[in-house]
């Protein structure tokens, strides 16, 4: 992302270069009559010939108006084309610094984390539900590892529709600290305290109205509570990636022997710099840039300091 934002400024930096040097360009051209800055007051712009005491608006050494090609001061640049060399050199290395700048900025901002997984287990050896989702996603600007509660909900084997004794789907939240509370299908929600395993992921099946007498309950139970656990192992993960990135993958595969039939899955995360960052960072270089052809711009106009006669051209 943040090799983005440069590119952009960059590019911003050219497109604004470009529309400089196209309105420089409609200025009268003078010829570059000397290297080095005027010095000992005030010249013609045309051939350089000192017009101190001049009585008259003409240079009496190549005749020209002097309202016309102008009367170089010592604060004033030589020509034109000087002008707009210094306002592509000035861009050119302020891009650079922002570059470099930009970059050690970033490396000490904190990023920002986000993180979700879903883990799906379908076909259940006891038939009492079709679906088990277990779902942990969370965001944060924390560096310690990401810790998300993990969502758990199960699905009728009733296709489009509900069983009688359930007024929604039932869902289980276990907190990374132990902590789980849960809902049956119409009971109320109940919390709990004592430590998340296998038992509390029967309570809660038990709330839901599924029998779970069978042994392939309490063995789809003991599946369910480590994949709980492993959902919230992933989440810590994240805190494991240094660079900003994005980062997806999914798997899916079949299990006749466990005690789901298949199984899939689904990570997705980023890490990534702030993005208010990025435009401050980017504002404050474009002020910058602003400010420095301004600078270079009322350097360029002809003054008539030290100057007895005339103004500027154009005047």
């Amino acid at each position: 992302m943040i090799l983005v934002l440069l590119v952009c400024l960059l590019i911003v930096l050219a497109v604004l270069a470009g529309i400089w040097i196209n309105v420089a360009a409609d200025r009268p051209w003078r010829p570059k009559v000397v290297d080095e800055p005027v010095r000992g007051g005030p010249v013609c712009g045309g051939c350089g010939y000192s017009v101190v005491g001049l009585s008259r608006m003409t240079c009496p050494e190549c005749g020209g108006d002097l309202r016309t090609v102008g009367i170089l001061t010592p604060l004033a640049p030589r020509s034109g084309i000087g002008v707009l060399g210094a306002c592509i050199g000035f861009s050119v290395l302020l891009a650079f610094i922002a570059i470099v700048a930009s970059i050690g900025i970033y490396s000490v901002l904190p990023p920002h984390r986000s993180f979700e997984k879903q883990v799906w287990l379908m076909g259940p050896k006891s038939g009492a539900y079709a679906l088990a989702t277990l779902e942990a996603k969370g965001a944060t600007w924390r560096t310690p590892p990401l810790n998300v509660p993990v969502e758990i909900e199960i699905e009728s084997s009733h296709l489009g529709s509900l069983p009688t004794s359930w007024s929604s789907l039932p869902q289980m939240t276990v907190y990374p600290d132990g902590r789980y509370e849960f809902r049956g299908g119409s009971a109320p929600r109940v919390a709990r305290s004592d430590g998340f395993g296998s038992p509390a992921v029967l309570e809660w099946l038990k709330a839901a109205g599924v029998n779970t007498t069978s042994p392939d309950i309490a063995a789809e139970a003991s599946e369910i509570a480590g994949q709980v656990r492993g959902v919230a192992r992933a989440s810590h993960e994240v805190i494991a990636r240094q660079s900003p990135d994005f980062y997806s993958s999914n798997s899916s595969r079949s299990d006749s022997t466990g005690e789901f039939a298949s199984r899939a899955s689904r990570d997705q995360g980023e890490i990534s710099p702030p993005g208010w960052a990025a435009l401050v960072i980017l504002a404050f270089w474009i002020f910058v840039w602003l400010a420095g052809l301004r600078f270079l711009n009322r350097r360029a106009a002809p003054t008539n300091e030290g100057s007895p006669v005339g103004t500027a051209r154009g005047s």
